[in-house]
């Protein structure tokens, strides 16, 4: 994906340098694809350079489609086809999103409580504090970086209003019921402890991002560990899910 973004940005800036500027709509779209192969070039060295950066273009393409595919594959065996499964009832997390949460951390049984799997993706508050005085600061970021980058994308999916769209209908379509219950709760909960403002084209951090975080994060292993022990709808996961979502209130900021 980063070499697919550094491609797309040497294209673009080459064609700008020299004078080709689309200007139909955004970029990467098929209107798009079509109108850079349709480019005639005057001298024949910007044609060359032009087709090296394009046939890398196409390979990134191509090799990010193949992996989608194992991914997709992957998501399908056994071993994982019941817990992402779970995970994909949530707004903001699809397959690729699912599995990487599961690959990253892997066993959510080892976390007693929602507090033990913030401290482990660094979702916890920073402090500087002497003496009587205690001071709280941003989140310590010290865990898992890259779990916590997926689960920070999905949350920001809940900045709206909970609507069930038809994509999330079809991901749910022979998952558990109570599962899209918990779904449900978290999707409708989760935006009205968003206050999100607006400054210009900036959202407010504090007021979106990291309580997006909170909340968001405390689902997903109650979730994964609710499949993993086939608890059902009248047991024990009733009472650890009001337990996670009692400690989306702790602060994080």
């Amino acid at each position: 994906m980063i070499n697919l973004k550094r491609i797309r940005q040497q294209l673009l800036k080459f064609l700008t340098r020299h004078g080709y500027i689309y200007v139909q709509g955004e970029h990467w779209t098929l209107k798009h694809q079509r109108w850079l192969t349709s480019l005639q070039f005057d001298q024949p060295w910007l044609r060359d350079v032009f087709d090296s950066i394009f046939t890398e273009l196409q390979h990134c393409n191509q090799r990010l489609a193949s992996l989608d595919k194992q991914v997709e594959q992957l998501a399908q065996s056994e071993a994982y086809r019941e817990p992402v499964g779970l995970l994909r009832c949530l707004h903001g997390i699809d397959t690729l999103t699912a599995i990487s949460i599961i690959t990253e951390i892997f066993d959510f049984g080892r976390f007693a409580c929602a507090g033990q799997l913030m401290s482990y993706l660094g979702l916890t508050p920073s402090e500087a504090s002497s003496g009587e005085r205690q001071g709280k600061g941003s989140i310590c970021k010290t865990g898992n970086k890259r779990a916590r980058r997926l689960l920070n994308e999905a949350a920001w999916h809940y900045r709206h209003a909970h609507v069930i769209s038809r994509a999330l209908q079809t991901r749910r379509k022979g998952q558990p019921q109570w599962a899209i219950d918990i779904a449900n709760r978290a999707g409708v909960r989760l935006p009205s402890n968003l206050d999100i403002s607006v400054t210009g084209l900036r959202y407010s951090i504090k007021n979106s991002e990291i309580p997006g975080i909170n909340i968001m994060q405390p689902c997903v292993p109650w979730l994964t560990n609710g499949l993993r022990s086939f608890w059902p709808c009248n047991g024990p996961a009733h009472h650890i899910m009001n337990m996670f979502l009692l400690t989306a209130n702790v602060s994080t900021c």
